[in-house]
């Protein structure tokens, strides 16, 4: 049975609400202004808020504000109850985390309705997300420990033959046990930032505290950034064939990079020097901004694309890929959490595009 709050200073409507919902099969509790109801909203931890916007001790707008910064309330959905009905109160509310509005005066089935529809969402956004942690769960159980193990023994080895036969070594092979080491530990960094970038993806996806308001960055220095810089990289500048248009896109710029740094990197790095990477960019007719990234190399198999997600890794003996195979699976999850979309076009042993688009701020 769903736990449904009620936040309204009115006895009228408050009681009414409770009849109905209790009528309608719901556990109700009630709370007759905004503090009583913020102090509920945290102990009671209830599966849906409704809340007035207009009450004398805090009001509603203060109310979501307060609860949004508990832990055990980010994805709870909140309904405002509200008189108002201009678009910047609406604005307002959407901002701070609301899920939606339900006008006064009101019919019961319209409230039942909403009702009904934030709980089926929450319940599928809840089961979507204990799935992915499941899933994530159990693929550290299964991967992590090896995958920390390979870098973590580089590290631990070159150091054990430095110190073991550090006088026996001339200045050059100590400087490339340094070196050896220090590469381990790159990758070993480098490991753990994409785990725990991927687990705040995770987070944000299943957190309805987020802002309505996503940032906006232009994209096409973003690209080119992360495009010359990683070339230079791989010391394959002349490789690089790049066409990328400026546009303003709905993603964060930290977000941005990462998924064009991720993508442009598999590019090289799984494509052999003198072959092309192609980075072309366009806005199609559904004014969505397109990314395409192509490389020459290994590409993928149509069974190997079903199968991209967090600590997959291909052909692994073969090419010696770094890494817990995370910067696809990142990638993709990027594109979805700012409602964009990604897809994969190759032939096994000629070619990988990899396609995304995002929604171009008009």
């Amino acid at each position: 049975m769903s736990k449904i709050l009620v936040i309204e200073d009115d006895f009228n409507i408050r009681d009414n609400i409770e009849e109905l919902l209790l009528i309608s099969g719901y556990d109700v509790i009630t709370a007759d202004g905004g503090k009583i109801g913020v102090d509920k909203a945290i102990n009671e931890n209830p599966d849906l808020i409704i809340c007035d916007i207009m009450m004398p001790d805090m009001n509603g707008y203060d109310v979501i504000k307060a609860i949004r910064e508990t832990d055990n309330s980010l994805m709870t959905p909140f309904l405002f109850l509200t008189a108002k009905t201009s678009t910047e109160d609406r604005d307002k509310g959407m901002t701070l985390g609301a899920d939606d509005y339900i006008f006064k005066p009101y019919r019961n089935e319209q409230l039942l309705a909403a009702v009904e529809s934030k709980l089926v969402k929450y319940s599928k956004l809840r089961n979507k997300f204990n799935s992915e942690v499941d899933t994530l769960r159990s693929k550290i159980a299964l991967s992590l420990p090896h995958e920390f193990r390979t870098p973590l023994n580089g590290i631990f080895g070159f150091l054990q033959i430095l110190k073991n036969e550090y006088n026996s070594l001339n200045d050059e092979e100590r400087v490339i046990m340094i070196d050896y080491a220090f590469d381990s530990a790159k990758r070993l960094n480098v490991l753990i930032t994409n785990f725990i970038y991927y687990a705040n993806l995770l987070w944000e996806e299943g957190n309805t505290k987020k802002s309505s308001f996503i940032p906006v960055s232009n994209i096409k220095p973003i690209i080119e950034e992360c495009a010359f810089s990683i070339a230079e990289k791989y010391n394959r500048n002349s490789d690089l064939d790049i066409n990328a248009i400026s546009s303003d896109i709905f993603i964060k710029q930290e977000d941005a990079f990462k998924l064009a740094s991720e993508l442009i990197d598999n590019a090289f790095k799984f494509s052999k020097q003198y072959s092309k990477v192609l980075i072309d960019t366009s806005i199609n007719h559904k004014n969505e901004y397109v990314l395409k990234i192509t490389n020459f190399g290994n590409g993928m198999s149509e069974s190997q694309i079903h199968s991209i997600g967090i600590f997959n890794q291909f052909n692994r003996d073969i090419n010696e890929q770094q890494g817990i195979g995370l910067g696809l699976a990142i990638s993709k999850k990027i594109c979805e959490l700012y409602g964009g979309t990604f897809r994969i076009d190759s032939v096994l042993n000629d070619y990988l595009s990899v396609i995304v688009t995002f929604v171009v701020k008009n």
